[in-house]
């Protein structure tokens, strides 16, 4: 009986010994599978702040116009590099960003940023139009008729044509009710969608900081003695709409026209062409777009 008793107890022996090793190495593998988690979780958290950090940099880049003059020391150290194109008299940058997560030097994070225009070309004429002008119409330019003729640099999208992201007509311009919300200190983009009235004596932009007015399927009238600087886009959803134009001889719109429709035969226009309206238009800080490089994202370590 005793012999038996030993030859069962070895056996037990043998597995309480193998199950304590197994528990002492199961122990071991949770706590370096927890240290590793650990290690990860931090890890990734460093990059969370430092993408978060890099899109903070991102926002303040926007907002001073990739000015490094404009932004704080801490902010402007970050860029490492920025380039400057010019096409079509337009100003195009290019600012590359490098951030370091402040708790991890071993963690960086890089973009490049493009910041350019939404006015994408300026009209090189007083009015420029997608269709024929009405030989009806009276439309002059610098106290002089217009003679009536078609856009020859495109034939299908005036807003593509017109535009860097024609998608942004929709989101770029600040809506408003009608056009008496706006005077002399207005200045950036607006759109109205109902008919839009210059009231007498009303002034719309300056010199200084002109207007872009987006008109859409509606008619504008300007009364007597009243200014608008900038450039009027008259928009359409069919190029047969006939949308009417009245700017009598007693005001007059400073910059130029744009018309991406069939213009009502009974139109009255008076504008005054003013490139250099149109090119202080287009750069105004409010006009400019400002995204990453595709491409241009990195993660260091």
């Amino acid at each position: 009986m005793g012999r038996y008793k030993g030859s069962v107890l070895i056996p037990l022996l043998v597995i309480m010994v193998i199950c304590a090793g197994c528990a002492v190495f199961a122990t071991h593998l949770i706590s370096v599978n927890s240290k590793q988690s650990l290690g990860l979780r931090k890890h990734l958290e460093s990059r969370l702040d430092s993408v978060n950090h890099l899109n903070n940099v991102s926002r303040l880049l926007k907002q001073s116009g990739h000015d490094a003059n404009e932004l704080p020391l801490d902010v402007a150290s970050y860029i490492t590099g920025q380039e400057k194109f010019t096409v079509d008299q337009a100003d195009i940058l290019v600012t590359s960003v490098s951030v370091f997560h402040p708790a991890n030097k071993y963690v960086k994070t890089a973009a490049s940023y493009i910041l350019y225009p939404w006015i994408k070309q300026l009209p090189s004429a007083a009015v420029v139009s997608a269709r024929t002008l009405p030989a009806a119409a009276n439309i002059m330019s610098n106290s002089l008729p217009v003679t009536p003729s078609i856009l020859s640099a495109y034939s299908n999208d005036m807003k593509t044509w017109f535009l860097s992201a024609p998608d942004a007509v929709t989101t770029l311009p600040e809506p408003i009710a009608d056009c008496a919300m706006l005077d002399k200190y207005s200045q950036g983009a607006f759109v109205v969608e109902t008919t839009c009235t210059i009231s007498k004596g009303q002034v719309v932009g300056s010199p200084a900081h002109p207007v872009l007015l987006i008109v859409r399927q509606s008619n504008f009238s300007m009364q007597d003695n009243s200014q608008f600087w900038g450039i009027l886009y008259q928009s359409a959803v069919t190029k047969n709409d006939l949308s009417r134009i009245s700017v009598p001889d007693t005001s007059a719109i400073y910059g130029a026209i744009l018309i991406d429709h069939k213009l009502s035969p009974v139109s009255h226009v008076n504008v005054i062409y003013h490139p250099d309206i149109l090119t202080k238009l287009r750069a105004h800080p409010s006009l400019q777009l400002h995204h990453r490089v595709p491409g241009s994202w990195r993660d260091f370590e």
